[in-house]
């Protein structure tokens, strides 16, 4: 598994979900989509619908498990994760043995 490729696309995928919040009808002030260094997580979380905000969720942890080494591994049993069920859900935590 290429670390390196999946952090740059669970990157992607959370920059889309905040270009999505600011392409929104009701601006969220100082967002600019195309320049996400210019923005914090609490500033979108609130402008995102339900669906959005457990997606940026579940981004934002995968991301944390790659900072501390934990991405890839199940949160359930610590068995590695298939690297195509990653490749499928980037942001997936648990293998396919544990999903209920």
């Amino acid at each position: 598994m290429d670390f390196a490729a999946q952090r740059l696309l669970l990157e992607q995928l959370r920059h889309n979900i905040v270009a999505g919040a600011s392409s929104n009808t009701t601006p969220i002030p100082g967002l600019q989509a195309d320049n996400p260094g210019d923005w914090h997580l609490d500033e979108v979380f609130d402008h995102l619908d339900a669906k959005a905000q457990e997606e940026l969720r579940q981004i934002e942890a995968a991301l944390a498990r790659l900072t501390e080494g934990s991405y890839g591994f199940c949160h359930i049993c610590g068995d590695p994760i298939d690297d195509h069920r990653l490749e499928t859900d980037p942001a997936n935590p648990i293998c396919s043995n544990c999903e209920p």
